[in-house]
């Protein structure tokens, strides 16, 4: 059997979609998403990314505050140490 790295979510944008662009001129189109986990549990805030020349860029770019979302995608875990030299973690999307 083999094993492919998929992720499907459903929850709400936590913010509008925004864009930016990398050193070589791609861009990537970032939207939060809040998934529940259940109650009494912390909502669960991911970045869904996605490149300019996927269909994705222009959904993601008309996205608002509030949006319910369903997102199908690969799950990367991004590290960095924070200004105070803390180790750092999120989870992305893309």
């Amino acid at each position: 059997m083999s094993h492919y790295n998929n992720i499907e979510i459903s929850g709400y944008a936590g913010l509008d979609g925004t864009s930016r662009y990398t050193s070589g001129g791609k861009g990537i189109a970032t939207v939060r998403i809040g998934v529940g986990q259940g109650e009494g549990k912390p909502t669960m805030w991911l970045s869904i990314d996605a490149w300019e020349d996927s269909a994705a860029f222009d959904v993601v770019m008309t996205v608002k505050k509030g949006d319910g979302l369903g997102v199908r995608g690969r799950l990367a875990m991004r590290e960095w140490t924070d200004n105070e030299g803390n180790k750092r973690q999120s989870w992305q999307v893309t």
